[in-house]
């Protein structure tokens, strides 16, 4: 996909039907429930969760008392949201995460699971962090769930076939090809079920955590701290995940 083909919805509206299903099980939910919890009380509410999707993140944070909110840019991901009980309280907004503005200001903002790489070019991704810095409290906190590229996991031409899921009745298998010179992965989630065979691709163009810290610094915010996942191990060499979290920098 080229920037110029960039449509803020078209990820939620083409994976909302099967997003919990590919992704069950697969990121530390509980882990970043404790964390936000955790943060939500040294900084105050609301959270503001960029990217709600089908509310992994904002239903157990809203069940554990967090004053939580939302946005997403598909109505399909908001509804699949609302269709989930106890999601009355939780406001959500249908918006363009790199382009906002809502009436409130956050002790918390998350941005997880590498959500913000979906936007398709650094100015996007600048424009992104941007919002989040003008939605801050002015002691508040932005908290940034990445991954860290590892060549390690594809072959000479950058592929990678992963087998997810094998049954009598159900096939997932992951596609991904990585493009080190233009800093971008396409994933594809293959199913094939009783019902044919159906595809969802998306193109991540990912920063390395140095070049997220220079983005961060056009946005006006600082690095506070980075830990190699939600569970605060160190971050070294080895990690292949980040949790990072900013503040506003401070003005003279």
């Amino acid at each position: 996909m080229q920037p110029g083909d960039y449509e803020p919805s078209r990820y939620g509206e083409s994976h909302a039907d099967v997003y919990d299903r590919i992704y069950a099980n697969a990121f530390q939910t509980d882990l970043a429930c404790r964390h936000l919890v955790e943060l939500a009380e040294r900084h105050g509410g609301p959270v503001l969760d960029m990217g709600i999707g089908t509310g992994r993140l904002a239903v157990p944070l809203r069940q554990g008392g967090v004053d939580v909110h939302g946005i997403d840019a598909s109505t399909a991901m908001i509804e699949r949201l609302r269709g989930r009980p106890d999601t009355a309280g939780i406001p959500v907004w249908l918006a363009d995460m790199s382009d906002f503005e809502l009436d409130d200001r956050y002790g918390v903002i998350v941005c997880a699971v590498s959500t913000l790489f979906m936007l398709p070019d650094r100015d996007t991704q600048i424009s992104c962090l941007r919002c989040a810095a003008r939605h801050l409290r002015p002691d508040g906190v932005l908290v940034v769930e990445a991954f860290v590229p590892d060549r390690r996991r594809y072959d000479a031409e950058g592929q990678r076939v992963e087998l997810r899921h094998l049954d009598d009745h159900d096939l997932h298998v992951v596609l991904s090809r990585h493009k080190l010179t233009d800093q971008t992965i396409t994933i594809t989630h293959v199913l094939a079920t009783a019902d044919g065979v159906r595809s969802y691709p998306v193109t991540l163009s990912y920063a390395w955590p140095s070049e997220l810290d220079l983005m961060a610094a056009m946005a006006e915010l600082e690095l506070v701290e980075r830990t190699g996942g939600w569970d605060a191990r160190a971050y070294d060499d080895t990690t292949t995940d980040h949790v990072s979290t900013y503040r506003r920098q401070p003005h003279p």
